[in-house]
């Protein structure tokens, strides 16, 4: 019963879709494959594409606040927006040929990018504590080969 208020919305796009994230109940992303992005203001009721500059896939997106956002993807794609989400933009941080799959911000300044590396690669997860201007790179187990989600409650805790 708990289904039952779902209502399937038009999206616009044909792209497969990797990641949803709402800011609040009106304004929300999306980004799929060959590098869409999508965006709602109206709760879901109309979608609009917005320009990403690639036509990789795009995995996940986080905010960090109202104005600095990020979507990471396929081929090292690190794409960052500081005016909402509206522009988008390539943004380099040290990555060693990975494939990103997740990007998750604990508050304004705490963030953390995972992926899968390309072949004889070792796995690392690239951190940030200045909102993401610089990145630091940590080495995961040896064993770990990828990270497909990361997640966290607060500054110390978290899963991935």
């Amino acid at each position: 019963f708990s289904q039952s208020g779902r209502i399937q919305q038009n999206s616009g796009i044909t792209s497969k879709i990797n990641a949803v994230y709402f800011e609040n109940s009106q304004t929300g992303w999306s980004v799929g494959d060959s590098g869409k992005i999508i965006k709602t203001t109206n709760g879901g009721n109309n979608w609009y594409l917005i320009n990403s500059g690639t036509f990789k896939n795009l995995n996940s997106l986080s905010i960090n606040s109202s104005n600095n956002a990020f979507i990471v993807g396929d081929s090292e794609i690190v794409l960052r927006s500081t005016d909402g989400g509206d522009i988008w933009n390539y943004f380099n941080i040290p990555r060693d040929n990975f494939n990103f799959t997740s990007v998750f911000f604990v508050n304004n300044d705490i963030g953390f990018i995972g992926g899968i590396p390309y072949s004889g690669e070792m796995n690392k997860i690239f951190k940030t504590s200045d909102g993401g201007n610089t990145w630091d790179s940590i080495l995961t187990n040896p064993g770990f080969v990828s990270v497909k989600t990361i997640y966290f409650t607060n500054t110390n805790d978290g899963w991935i």
